[in-house]
């Protein structure tokens, strides 16, 4: 009970944090990259004993890194064993990607099969759509001037076609776009597209928000959330590398 007043006492966008039986755990891990630039020289052995490692040095979580690669069946089978948690990003990173019908369907197939592979395993405990690309937006010079557009492109891809296909097929499951994020705003049973609208566009301190917010709310019927936009760095929201 002293538990859940204090969380009512936090303010809102405060903490990120994860919960496991509703016990809050503190996250202690590392990134994990490609074990070798070869990934067919990479054997079953190799990422256990990694893992192994990782457990021995007291860490509870892997991060599967989005600039990298699905791994291994063996190693989601070593971190069910091990009881290490598992942030498991799609391979995505650090650039803007393409909205065409082709490209998304490609990703849908991707994304799907992936599900299909590895959501059974227990460790699997947060999906992420990518790595760093929400705070790319800002790096380079075409997506600066450019923000709304790349923005939609952002969302298409992100929210409604990867989000959407963790959400239908894993229910429940913790969904992050960006890593590092401003996370997404999580729509009610009974909003509307009216609401939603206003609740992105008060969310909203970018013009890449600002010109999104419309194609957001056009699509919450099939989405379970809207993207929040902001300084991706800022602790307020989300996650900070």
């Amino acid at each position: 009970q002293q538990q859940e007043e204090e969380e009512e006492q936090e303010e809102e966008g405060e903490s990120f944090y994860f919960r496991l039986n509703g016990v809050p755990v503190y996250a202690k891990g590392a990134n994990l990259i490609p074990l070798h630039v070869l990934s067919t020289a990479v054997t079953a052995h190799d990422v256990v004993l990694l893992l192994e490692s990782a457990a021995a040095a007291n860490m509870n979580m892997i991060r599967i890194w989005g600039g990298g690669l699905y791994q291994l069946d063996a190693l989601y089978a070593a971190a069910d064993e091990l009881g290490l948690m598992v942030w498991q990003e799609a391979m995505f990173a650090c650039s803007p990607y393409p909205r065409d019908p082709s490209f998304l369907s490609n990703v849908d197939a991707e994304i799907t099969q992936q599900i299909l592979r590895l959501g059974s395993h227990p460790s699997i405990i947060l999906w992420g759509g990518n790595n760093e690309i929400e705070a790319s937006l800002e790096w380079y010079n075409e997506t600066k001037s450019n923000l709304a557009l790349y923005a939609v492109d952002y969302v298409e891809l992100f929210q409604h076609t990867i989000g959407k296909v963790v959400h239908q097929m894993l229910p429940g499951m913790p969904w992050l776009d960006s890593s590092p994020s401003n996370g997404h705003i999580t729509l009610d049973d009974d909003d509307t597209y009216s609401s939603d609208a206003q609740r992105v566009s008060a969310a909203a301190d970018n013009a890449a928000a600002a010109a999104a917010a419309s194609t957001a709310a056009a699509a919450a019927a099939e989405s379970v959330s809207v993207k929040r936009w902001g300084n991706s760095q800022n602790p307020k929201y989300g996650d900070v590398h």
